[in-house]
């Protein structure tokens, strides 16, 4: 059940809303939480011991030349799951774009709008917009925190077309 709070005149009231906005948007401490076990039930480190192959297996690897093939399988992979880092690429966007206009990356992604954060944030909207032509406006808009009419705002002003949809 609810309980209701009565006030006696309109300080009281103002008092109390400046309250409850202090206590929510207050910076709040995250403590990591630790579970605490008896030493019998605790599962002991991982022990790493050198491992020793039997003789003839592994032999004749040159293992140099397994490197550049795993790389193209990560490549094959990233391609297949293309959603994986194009999102990791986008924040690298924003960071540089941040960096080049002495801000931070948290400064574009975040809420403020003084002009040269505004500026900023469409640049890093519209070269996403060009980089990534799968994204629609509204992931894009998901990915900035933004409407979409935003990032069609943002697009439009910068100039930018990606040009018919293929």
């Amino acid at each position: 059940m609810i309980q209701h709070r009565h006030f006696t005149n309109g300080a009281d009231v103002l008092a109390h809303a400046r309250e409850v906005a202090r206590s929510r948007y207050a910076p709040r401490r995250i403590t990591p939480t630790r579970v605490d076990m008896p030493a019998e039930h605790a599962v002991p480190d991982a022990v790493v011991a050198p491992v020793t192959l039997p003789e003839g297996v592994g032999s004749g690897i040159d293992m140099s030349q397994a490197v550049a093939p795993a790389q193209d399988v990560v490549r094959d992979i990233i391609d297949l799951k293309g959603t994986l880092i194009p999102k990791a690429h986008a924040k690298t966007i924003v960071r540089l774009i941040a960096n080049r206009h002495g801000l931070q990356a948290a400064d574009i992604l975040g809420r403020t709008r003084t002009a040269l954060v505004v500026a900023a944030r469409h640049e890093a909207i519209s070269s996403i917009y060009v980089e990534f032509p799968h994204w629609s406006l509204e992931k894009i808009a998901q990915f900035f925190g933004v409407h979409h009419t935003s990032v069609l705002h943002a697009i439009r002003k910068m100039g930018v077309w990606r040009g018919d949809a293929a």
